[in-house]
């Protein structure tokens, strides 16, 4: 009996998920409604009442036209091969919302929502981070890892930061024109590098070390090695700062999961710090700071 319901249950549930989605008729009002389906089914996901299979054709409901012309589309249709790309991201940095107004309300619901929130937090986190550590030497030495779209640097270049010299290490040779692109007027003090991040190699030393979008698709075995690597790279007195999302805390984890087929390994504070201490690191050289949104928790390492 208890079976019987759990099916039907399962079923209204993904039913009126794809009834909301092929309508397309989302309303500032309704988003609440929206949020309360999808609660509902990745409860079910996530119990093993509902396959992966079906909560892959979810977001096909939406029709190809729409899924082309959207900030959703984008991130579930991953043209780039993977999730989160530069491009997905810039437009969050940006706050772009599209002007047909068949398509405006998605992606306003997108950008209202916490992780977008949490990603342009991310990059003012950043700026934050370089700008006072420019203040306090004659210059210093960036290595940003999976440097996306850029966004960031451009930012910070243009409030004159002209002690500040970055490397970018990113995989996608898209991501780096872009950036090279909006980069163009400080080109001097930024320097690119074409490569999967395991296979990086420098003989270079850091004062900053910073990445924001990798560590949470890495399980703790690469999670690990990756910080180790980049002890070797930090000059004395340098800090690592990773970026992870909060396994206690990321109101739109079920939207990315069963809408945008983004998976990510959140982590709590715990883990974090646990993981830098089998990377080698000294209790005294950790810590995990966030800001006051909570859903990306940062985790800090000091080479003292």
């Amino acid at each position: 009996m208890i079976a019987l319901q759990n099916n039907a249950y399962k079923s209204i549930g993904l039913e009126l998920l794809r009834e909301f989605i092929a309508t397309e008729e989302l309303s500032h009002t309704n988003f609440f409604q929206l949020e309360e389906l999808l609660s509902i089914t990745a409860y079910e996901y996530r119990k093993g009442r509902i396959s992966k299979d079906e909560i892959s054709k979810i977001s096909l409901g939406f029709g190809k036209e729409f899924l082309e012309n959207t900030l959703h589309g984008r991130g579930f249709l991953k043209p780039n091969g993977y999730p989160g790309d530069y491009l997905f991201l810039d437009r969050i940095y940006t706050n772009h919302i599209s002007e047909d107004s068949k398509y405006k309300i998605w992606d306003e619901y997108v950008q209202q929502s916490a992780a977008p929130n949490a990603v342009r937090n991310r990059k003012e986190y950043f700026k934050h981070l370089a700008k006072a550590k420019a203040k306090l030497a004659s210059s210093i030495k960036v290595l940003n890892i999976i440097s996306g779209s850029g966004r960031e640097l451009v930012e910070l270049y243009n409030a004159e930061k002209e002690n500040i010299f970055t490397t970018c290490v990113e995989i996608d040779d898209e991501a780096i024109a872009f950036s090279k692109e909006l980069n163009k007027a400080h080109l001097e003090r930024i320097e690119y590098v074409n490569s999967n991040i395991f296979r990086y190699q420098t003989e270079e030393s850091y004062d900053f070390i910073w990445s924001a979008g990798l560590f949470d698709y890495l399980n703790d075995r690469a999670f690990v090695k990756l910080l180790r690597r980049f002890k070797g790279c930090l000059k004395k007195g340098g800090e690592i700062v990773v970026g992870n999302y909060n396994e206690a805390h990321n109101p739109s984890r079920d939207y990315m999961e069963i809408l945008g087929d983004w998976h990510l390994i959140h982590r709590t504070e715990t883990q974090l710090l646990q993981l830098a201490k089998e990377a080698g690191f000294a209790e005294h050289e950790i810590h995990v700071s966030r800001m006051p949104d909570n859903v990306i928790l940062y985790l800090h390492i000091h080479c003292l």
